[in-house]
């Protein structure tokens, strides 16, 4: 193309781009590797982090993190899908990035995943001729330990035994997939509490959670809860016709959406591991609601302030936790006191967990990553 041509096209995109930053209606991890590439970057040869569609969900974090780590070196950063790599650019990334999910791998035994693992490692790792590093990242709470000590690890549990891992949870990772919020929304008050909100929204598309199908049956015996999703414990049986909201790549800005018509919602995770905690609390608090949570209650209140939601995990059994939420929908002390806590007071735990969007000022998880991938930060 021509230099002159190609100058025009670079100012016009960066008008653009002004016009969307100014606009305050985007996502600011959606324009940060733009920013980069129109403002920052040369004409070198790029830096190009290729993913599979599985850890498609994460490719805003894997660009928000690789600019950071690789900005100083004043080259483009492409970050593509690996379609997009085999066509485009010979498949030679620098760091190339592929999921868990890429196979059956609950459990990794399964026919299929150590084969997947090992496609991946012949491609990009093994090759003596290959720059290439190579990450495997985990958004669900799945046992890892049969993965290969040489692949490192993103994974969204704590309590992994390996050296090359870097923790990030699921709920960090859900302000990829968000329109409307971002993570600094934690730490502002929670909105106007209109008059008309209903007791308790339940929003499931897996029925096959005991305790959760159980939680729905204890609350709405007491007071009717409104379940807006294909579950609703034993009330009815799961409604094929209803399409899972969370396959829609904004389900977390519709829930919120939701949410914010209800005093509660029913917020329990599909695991306890240490580590492991998810939308499924960041959701209701940001939609106004208290969220009635079962996890793992150690890893939740490090992170999140517990005076701002109900941990049934604290009861002996659910039937006490749901008596206690009733009690707090008829006390408007308890519930305005509840609902009015702050859900962050661990600013430490905070600015480590989200660190890598551009919203809060830390290269933490970048400069973690970076380390476990020996890339170079220096200037």
């Amino acid at each position: 193309m021509c230099p002159a041509i190609a100058q025009k096209l670079r100012a016009r995109v960066q008008q653009e781009f002004e016009i969307a930053k100014t606009s305050l209606t985007i996502n600011p991890a959606f324009l940060e590797l733009w920013r980069h590439n129109l403002f920052v970057a040369s004409a070198d040869n790029p830096f190009i982090i290729g993913y599979t569609p599985e850890s498609s969900y994460a490719s805003i974090v894997f660009e928000c993190i690789f600019k950071t780590i690789l900005e100083h070196h004043g080259r483009p950063i492409l970050v593509v899908s690996e379609k997009a790599l085999h066509v485009n650019y010979q498949n030679h990334p620098d760091v190339f990035i592929f999921s868990i999910f890429d196979a059956d791998c609950d459990p990794m035994s399964n026919p299929g995943c150590p084969e997947m693992i090992a496609h991946y490692m012949d491609q990009y790792l093994l090759p003596v001729d290959s720059s290439s590093k190579l990450m495997m990242i985990s958004g669900e709470a799945i046992d890892t330990q049969a993965l290969d000590d040489r692949v490192p690890l993103l994974s969204s549990v704590s309590s992994v035994t390996r050296t090359q891992h870097v923790y990030l949870p699921v709920v960090s990772i859900s302000f990829a997939e968000r329109l409307q919020h971002i993570p600094l929304d934690l730490l502002t008050p929670a909105p106007p509490d209109p008059i008309s909100r209903r007791f308790c929204a339940y929003l499931y598309a897996r029925c096959e959670r005991p305790h959760r199908e159980r939680m729905f049956d204890l609350l709405n015996a007491l007071e009717p809860v409104d379940a807006l999703g294909i579950c609703a414990g034993s009330s009815r049986p799961p409604d094929k016709a209803y399409k899972a909201s969370r396959y829609f790549k904004w389900f977390n800005d519709e829930a919120i959406a939701s949410y914010q018509r209800y005093k509660f919602v029913v917020a329990f995770e599909n695991s306890a591991e240490p580590g492991y905690v998810t939308e499924k609390l960041a959701n209701p608090l940001l939609a106004g609601s208290i969220p009635i949570y079962l996890g793992n209650s150690t890893t939740a209140s490090e992170l999140f302030n517990p005076d701002s939601y109900i941990d049934c995990g604290r009861f002996g059994k659910l039937e006490e936790c749901a008596e206690f939420v009733v009690r707090v929908h008829n006390s408007p002390e308890l519930y305005a006191k509840m609902r009015n806590a702050p859900p962050i007071r661990n600013m430490t735990a905070f600015t480590e967990a989200f660190s890598w969007h551009p919203s809060v000022p830390s290269r933490g998880l970048a400069d973690k990553v970076a380390k476990m991938l020996f890339l170079n930060t220096s200037k």
